[in-house]
């Protein structure tokens, strides 16, 4: 089980934000983070915990993300674009934290990460587009101010078609910086879906945002390839 340690004490005083520093990232590497940073931007953004502080951090992460992640992952010596995502991250991670409740994208990196040895920033970004499909209520409210962050068009437009563009729209930033859209790689059979779905049902994450368990198994039988299930 992966868990989360939280004391005040534990939190930093400051936070030095170094492009250099960063330069020598490998692209995947970038990608996984860049994709941790944007879900708990939009995790923040939706959550029923958020305020008006929240959503200007996580917006304008959101927006830097979109912007500036494609070109830190292809040109990772551009100290412009790293600076600009070590911003967004920051201010995601903020929002996040400040945010803090339903996390369902978390919640299931969390279990998946625990039992498969998944990286967090690509289990993040396989199963953000899928969460927002599987459960759109709770991205509809907000969804306009998120499309016009991803600079998509949304005016006069009916809610569930402007997230489908907005789904779609993540999943072209995934794939554009070299991202897959399932856990192809990891071989992963009907039995270890079984044993992640308990596990996503049990984590800290749930407490907030508790799922079906049919709703939980669904969303895992999208991150295999056709024909392993």
């Amino acid at each position: 089980m992966k868990g989360n340690i939280i004391n005040p004490f534990i939190s930093a005083d400051i936070a030095v934000l170094d492009p250099d520093l960063t330069t020598g990232l490998p692209p995947v590497i970038t990608a996984f983070t860049g994709f941790d940073a944007l879900t708990h931007a939009i995790e923040a953004l939706a959550s029923p915990n958020a305020t008006a502080l929240t959503d200007a951090h996580a917006l304008h992460a959101i927006r830097l993300i979109e912007r500036n992640l494609p070109v830190a992952v292809s040109e990772g010596s551009n100290v412009q674009a790293r600076m600009e995502m070590l911003q967004a991250s920051l201010m995601g991670i903020s929002a996040f934290s400040f945010a803090l409740n339903a996390i369902p994208v978390h919640n299931f990196a969390h279990a998946y990460g625990a039992l498969f040895r998944i990286p967090h920033g690509l289990a993040n970004a396989v199963f953000l587009p899928i969460v927002m499909e599987t459960v759109p209520q709770l991205y509809l409210p907000k969804v306009n101010e998120l499309a016009e962050a991803l600079r998509i068009e949304s005016k006069d437009s009916d809610p569930l078609q402007v997230l489908a563009r907005v789904v779609e729209k993540i999943r072209l930033l995934q794939h554009k910086i070299g991202l897959p859209a399932d856990f192809s790689d990891y071989n992963l059979s009907g039995e270890d879906l079984a044993k992640a779905t308990a596990a996503v049902a049990k984590d800290p994450a749930a407490l907030s945002f508790p799922m079906p368990v049919e709703l939980i198994a669904a969303v895992g039988e999208r991150v295999v390839p056709v024909g392993v299930k």
